[in-house]
């Protein structure tokens, strides 16, 4: 580089050339090189304090933490002792995340989400929580997960908080979330390469590992392919795949099942199966069988708290749901005569008239001596009662799931029976140009709504053209647009050679006129 005809070189960067207090190009690179740092240290910062709607925020004073020791004030005995509805785990269990006091409100606490949850999840075993939609399952995973913060409590694992090691938590961590997290231009086997990677793997391990995982789940012959030609069920088991590939020693699983077929179910419950004993799993479902096959230890949650945690045996005896007796009857028969029969041998605990042809009592198992006589009174009274057909059934995982609910007023059932009629059929269509018109008004309607919902932006598109049109025309109006010109001499020498027509009915002004 030539600079006024003076070769430039290394030792001119701190030259300012002409002098007089210019900057040169050394105190420019430098400036740069600190308002690079300077700015990242800035971002860094407030990304940990402030990481916005996703992710942990530290304290303010989170950079000291480095100069000291964290200690842990967590409780020493089971959280079994703590809970009347909790099941006492064996001793030789082994708790792999202690979750204590654990709280998340939104809406600057006026909507709670998670109140105070404490849950022992053992290691070695596999979690089901279970709950109604907005119970606080898929939040109480993303605080574990470091999707948001917790308002209050510690999550402990290998005897720290994970809220302070998140990162350290995350690199042991495999997470199916709810919904299929995908990139919609890599292949499969892409994905898999790609988060094998991040957890550690070389290229060549991440891609042997894949392939082992992609024969399991018989998607090898999918492995090329992008994202957008799975099927529903495909992108789930490839989301599956991402949870368990890097083999992480917690594996968290919302809903895993969703959207697959039974065939795949199944398949998922053996792998799931399979890996029990190598690491802790928590699984969300809405599946009470899942639950049921799955989980060696079930937390039913309702508005945001752990109503019950223990085996599935557990909480069937805790809440007493012991038989169903199903009696199917004619139609219209009388129920009143049919209870009055069966409560001849055993109490009833409760009733449900499911509809028309079917009476469902539930009786507690420690009557089930009393069934061989209640069968025989039935059956010999079937013509006079009505009844059609008797059958017994053990209680599920799903009466205890209602039963919860019913302690809590969520459940919608009634002990009556339930007409369909009241439902449906008492309305007549209307059809050609009334239900044209009648379409046009839902679509009004629906628009109202919108705009109403929307009023800020409806009023900014509407206010906003009207303003602009308003000043465009005052300032039109007050601007004078006819520019201020000289007069304009008429004159025919400005145009040599012109030709023009004159006449006039005075001879003397005409030759007057010729002559100039």
């Amino acid at each position: 580089m030539w600079i006024s005809d003076h070769p430039w070189t290394y030792s001119d960067m701190f030259d300012d050339g002409a002098g007089g207090g210019r900057v040169s190009v050394g105190v420019a690179i430098i400036m740069l090189v600190v308002d690079s740092l300077l700015f990242s240290i800035i971002t860094w910062y407030v990304d940990n304090v402030n990481p916005g709607p996703y992710g942990i925020a530290r304290p303010y004073t989170f950079f000291l933490q480095c100069f000291k020791k964290n200690e842990y004030d967590s409780r020493t005995n089971q959280v079994t002792e703590l809970q009347e509805n909790y099941e006492a785990p064996p001793r030789d269990l082994k708790i792999g995340i202690r979750i204590e006091n654990l709280r998340k409100t939104f809406s600057r606490g006026k909507v709670v989400a998670v109140e105070n949850v404490d849950l022992d999840i053992y290691g070695g075993n596999i979690t089901a929580l279970l709950g109604h939609n907005g119970a606080g399952k898929t939040t109480t995973m993303s605080m574990i997960a470091g999707f948001f913060s917790p308002t209050k409590g510690k999550v402990i694992v290998n005897g720290k908080n994970i809220f302070d090691n998140m990162e350290e938590f995350r690199s042991d961590l495999g997470l199916c979330p709810q919904h299929n997290v995908l990139f919609s231009f890599f292949t499969v086997i892409e994905h898999l390469v790609f988060f094998g990677m991040l957890k550690g793997f070389t290229r060549k391990e991440a891609e042997a590992e894949a392939m082992r995982l992609l024969e399991i789940w018989g998607l090898e012959g999918k492995k090329n392919d992008v994202v957008s030609k799975l099927s529903g069920g495909m992108k789930r088991k490839l989301c599956l795949s991402i949870a368990l590939i890097g083999n992480p020693g917690v594996l968290m699983l919302d809903e895993p099942t969703s959207g697959l077929d039974p065939e795949s179910r199944r398949q998922v419950w053996d792998v799931l199966l399979g890996l029990r004993g190598q690491r802790t799993t928590v699984i969300t479902t809405h599946f009470m069988e899942e639950a049921d096959v799955l989980g060696d230890r079930i937390a039913i949650m309702d508005h945001g708290q752990v109503s019950c945690y223990g085996t599935s045996i557990f909480l069937k005896k805790l809440y007493a749901t012991g038989y169903q007796l199903n009696v199917s009857k004619a139609d219209h028969t009388a129920v009143g005569p049919i209870t009055r029969a069966v409560e001849q041998f055993v109490s009833i605990s409760s009733l449900k008239v499911a509809s028309p042809t079917l009476v469902t009592y539930y009786i507690s198992s420690d009557q089930v001596n009393q069934f061989p006589g209640l069968f025989k009174a039935l059956e010999s009274r079937k013509n006079y009662l009505g009844l059609t057909g008797i059958n017994v059934t053990c209680s599920t995982l799903e009466d205890v799931f209602l039963k919860v609910a019913e302690g809590t007023g969520e459940s919608a059932e009634k002990n009556g029976e339930i007409n369909v009629a009241d439902f449906v059929g008492k309305h007549q269509k209307v059809s050609g140009f009334g239900l044209f018109f009648q379409q046009m008004k839902a679509l009004v309607y629906k628009r109202t709504l919108s705009r109403i919902r929307t009023w800020f932006s409806s009023l900014m598109f509407m206010l906003l053209p009207i303003l602009m049109m308003a000043y465009t025309v005052s300032r039109f109006m007050d601007a004078d647009i006819t520019p201020i010109q000289p007069d304009l001499q008429i004159d025919v020498g400005r145009f040599p050679g012109a030709k023009v027509a004159v006449s006039s009915d005075g001879q003397q002004l005409l030759t007057s006129l010729l002559q100039k």
